[in-house]
């Protein structure tokens, strides 16, 4: 496996939106879904891994120091989702 293709696998795992990875890395979102399926790595399966508590606290987080638009977009969840988890973390 390429260090790139590597790369796109590790971030998508991460929760990094197509999008975000294609202009992280300067390619094609068309590219990053074809690594990752030919990785066998379909959006459906990302889910769990998306919405997982560890996932979910790192996303809280990161609304400390970036927009709700970024964080959103980073770890594929509505603005709703966001408030949501927020809601979840501070009980």
């Amino acid at each position: 496996m390429s260090p790139r293709n590597a790369e796109i696998i590790r971030l998508r795992k991460e929760g990094v939106s197509y999008t975000e990875i294609a202009a992280q890395m300067g390619i094609s979102r068309n590219t990053v879904a074809g690594v990752l399926h030919r990785a066998g790595l379909q959006i459906s399966e990302m889910r769990g891994r998306r919405h997982a508590p560890e996932v979910r606290r790192q996303a809280v987080e990161a609304l400390k120091t970036s927009t709700w638009r970024e964080v959103a977009q980073r770890f594929g969840a509505s603005m709703a989702t966001l408030s949501n988890w927020r809601r979840e973390t501070a009980a």
